[in-house]
């Protein structure tokens, strides 16, 4: 119809395969410059995985938990002074790793292995 405005498409670097799904803490806990390198370099290692697309949810504690559409895929917190990522070693066990940004990011191929044995 003629006076619905017009939503305007935003251009992004490139395609992203996660989206937050609430904004409830987004507010109390921006995403900070190292969450966002982390999240690129898991669109980035992602790649390879044909459909995956992750919802991430801020927890009140500035957690941000990472899902699938298949299930849970881990944890991680880079907004405080302590910082750690759980990783799922199988549907009952996990590891928790503290640690710097980059040892996350190699956490990151354990998150994909995960994903690739017990929820595809």
């Amino acid at each position: 119809m003629f006076w619905k405005k017009k939503k305007q498409i935003i251009k992004t670097e490139k395609p992203k395969n996660y989206y937050f799904c609430s904004n409830n803490y987004t507010v109390n806990y921006p995403i900070s410059e190292e969450e966002q390198i982390f999240l690129n370099a898991l669109c980035d290692k992602s790649k390879g995985i044909k459909g995956i697309f992750y919802k991430l949810d801020r927890m009140s504690d500035g957690t941000i938990a990472v899902w699938i559409h298949e299930g849970f895929v881990g944890k991680i917190r880079l907004c405080k002074k302590k910082h750690w990522m759980m990783i799922s070693k199988n549907l009952y066990e996990h590891e928790i790793i503290e640690g710097s940004l980059d040892d996350f990011i190699q956490g990151i191929d354990l998150w994909i292995n995960y994903i690739k044995k017990h929820l595809l």
